[in-house]
């Protein structure tokens, strides 16, 4: 229960990533929240603070990081993540011009690299 009292959003419009990545977070006693577009996630932001903000960067509408970016106008407090399996992650850390993001995740990655992430910033 390594993440217990924390609270997860994470934003992707592959609905079967966004199971696996509730299902790992919450079995460390999460709380988890979902969204599949821009609008889903801002009406989360609006109703919940979270700890954690995880987003892939390949998103229908806008990028992960405008999504992001937004979020960060409300919820400052919130760690801030970019998560693609296409995207060059050093290209990422260029892209990030408002300094907003905590860190970039590259998919595939292990279950404990998710965990270990966000228990070690605890």
């Amino acid at each position: 229960m390594r993440l217990k009292g924390k609270r997860f959003l994470f934003i992707d419009d592959e609905e079967a990533l966004l199971f696996a990545y509730r299902y790992l977070v919450q079995a460390e006693g999460a709380e988890v929240h979902t969204a599949t577009h821009l609008q889903a996630a801002v009406e989360l932001v609006n109703k919940y603070n979270f700890d954690y903000v995880i987003s892939d960067y390949n998103m229908p509408e806008v990028t992960g990081y405008d999504i992001l970016y937004q979020i960060h106008q409300v919820q400052r407090a919130a760690k801030l993540y970019i998560i693609s399996g296409t995207v060059n992650l050093d290209i990422m850390k260029k892209v990030d011009v408002h300094h907003i993001l905590a860190a970039t995740l590259e998919k595939p990655f292990a279950r404990e690299t998710l965990v270990e992430l966000f228990a070690g910033e605890q």
